[in-house]
């Protein structure tokens, strides 16, 4: 019977579901940024190399000039900034002057586990310069598509990205809750063997 509850609580375990939704925090402030993070990695696009971790998919963007110059386009051209390992906090210097008023850009994050997740607030031409989001929940991608600013089209560039996690970041509830029934198990198992 012990045999049969252990095998029960684990593969109740197993159906423990990462979280679906993240509190998400927007920053327009560099100082307030960072000193919720750490370590932080900054990415300057001084050259065609980018920090290790990082990589970017686009269907227009490219380097040049000492910043990531980009284009999104309403259902046809997309960004995604990739982790190798997951973070928190997502920031960057945004000029959307480039090509004049445009859609603005609409963020969307994969939060850890595989669901994504649509930041409330876009960055429009109002909004140059700093901005940067904290995810309570870890993810590791952001994907840049057109805002929704009264046109379809934004150009715009970026630099200094920076990108870190929250340091002793408390744990999920489903990690907890994970963590509480291995914990049960392996109790049911060691009582048995005494």
């Amino acid at each position: 019977m012990n045999k049969f509850f252990s095998a029960v609580v684990v593969a109740m375990g197993m159906f423990v579901a990462a979280p679906s939704h993240a509190i998400l925090t927007t920053y327009t402030n560099n100082g307030a940024f960072t000193s919720q993070l750490s370590p932080i990695t900054q990415e300057t696009f001084n050259d065609n190399t980018l920090e290790p971790g990082l990589s970017i998919v686009s269907t227009y963007g490219y380097i040049g000039s000492n910043v990531f110059n980009d284009q999104l386009i309403t259902g046809a051209q997309t960004t995604r900034f990739n982790f190798a390992t997951a973070i928190n906090g997502f920031a960057a210097t945004f000029d959307l002057s480039p090509g004049g008023s445009g859609a603005g850009i609409q963020f969307t994050l994969t939060l850890l586990g595989g669901a994504t997740q649509v930041l409330s607030t876009q960055i429009t031409n109002n909004t140059d310069g700093f901005f940067g989001f904290i995810s309570s929940t870890p993810f590791t991608s952001v994907l840049f598509t057109a805002g929704t600013q009264g046109s379809n089209v934004e150009t715009y560039n970026l630099d200094n990205l920076r990108f870190g996690s929250v340091p002793n970041a408390v744990p999920e509830p489903g990690s907890m809750a994970l963590l509480g029934l291995g914990l049960i198990g392996l109790a049911m198992v060691r009582r048995k063997q005494a």
